[in-house]
């Protein structure tokens, strides 16, 4: 592939102008160009890291942390609509800059996953359910950037989630957690049943048009596969009775992990297997379940330790691989 660095990016979110023109076109010039756009990527990650653990907070004490939890949450997506834009103000764009920029949002569109959940007192085999499909529909995408040089962004993308969840975490605090935002799955007039039912749908249908496209350029979809084969075990643990944060958290690291290494081959040039024999290690556990030496949740944790491992070091290999000072390599639709 002689340039498979290069790709392009079609984003279709609906309330990506509003945003442009509300708030962030308006800070973009504001910035100093002494901060690196890798910096703003980074602290976005660390803003949607403290949103999860206010949202998971505010489900264990106090409702009223949830608008905290929301302010994190746009200042993840603030962060995230302004790295790239002042990297080309700045003349800052690299191959590093994509790589952290992707790669860590793996972990930020689990978290977000994760957040959904903990607002909608989702838990159980519907939370890892949740993260599951997510996790596929992250990693198809950028599957289809690696096979056609094209990042697609649909229309119901992260900004439109994000935006979804500050509406649900609001309403929350302002019913003072009324039954019918806890999601129960035996009543379907449930607004948060509804809304989980709605997302859960959205997410299956965005898995659907990347891999018709990938095929419709001529390249056998059945690749992805294994992809699926090793994101459904997860929900074994819970099955088991394992905490489903462990399992949620394993599996939307093992997407992230996935694009970090797709980033790091497509940059120097190479053939990327989808599926390696190392992402079965996370799931190695799985086996534990099969007898009583420790509890279930014991094995759950242990599985997303070694995902979060094995995640650490392709992100580490990929930093170290890549030049942060390569010119840039993003032709932005």
């Amino acid at each position: 592939m002689s340039k498979a660095c290069e790709y392009k990016v079609v984003d279709q979110e609906l309330l990506l102008g509003f945003y442009k023109k509300l708030l962030w076109d308006r800070i973009l010039p504001h910035i100093p160009d002494r901060i690196t756009p890798n910096a703003i990527t980074v602290t976005g990650q660390v803003m949607v890291g403290i949103a999860v653990l206010l949202a998971y907070a505010a489900t264990q004490t106090s409702d009223w942390l949830f608008p905290f939890s929301s302010l994190f949450l746009l200042g993840y997506l603030t962060a995230d609509n302004l790295d790239g834009p002042h990297a080309r103000r700045t003349g800052q764009s690299s191959p590093l800059g994509e790589f952290l920029d992707h790669g860590l949002d793996g972990l930020a569109s689990g978290a977000v996953l994760i957040c959904t959940a903990l607002t909608l007192r989702v838990t159980g085999w519907w939370m890892v359910a949740l993260c599951v499909l997510g996790s596929i529909g992250f990693i198809v995408s950028f599957w289809e950037q690696t096979r056609r040089g094209v990042l697609i962004i649909p229309e119901m993308g992260a900004t439109e989630g994000i935006t979804l969840l500050i509406l649900m975490q609001t309403t929350v605090v302002l019913s003072r957690s009324a039954p019918w935002m806890s999601f129960n799955p035996h009543d379907f007039t449930n607004v948060a049943t509804l809304i989980m039912c709605f997302v859960l749908f959205g997410y299956t249908l965005a898995i659907i048009p990347p891999v018709w496209r990938v095929a419709k350029a001529r390249i056998l979809p059945w690749e992805i596969l294994p992809i699926i084969a090793l994101t459904a075990p997860y929900m074994l643990f819970v099955l088991r009775g394992a905490n489903p944060l462990y399992p949620s958290i394993a599996v939307s690291v093992y997407a992230a992990n996935f694009v970090c290494r797709a980033i790091t081959l497509r940059h120097h040039a190479r053939e990327i297997n989808v599926v390696r024999v190392t992402d079965a290690i996370a799931l190695i556990p799985i086996f534990g379940l099969a007898g009583r030496w420790f509890p279930v949740d014991h094995w759950a944790a242990l599985s997303m330790v070694l995902a979060l491992m094995h995640y650490g070091v392709n992100l580490a290999l990929g930093i170290r691989g890549l030049d942060p000072a390569t010119k840039p390599v993003e032709a932005r639709q």
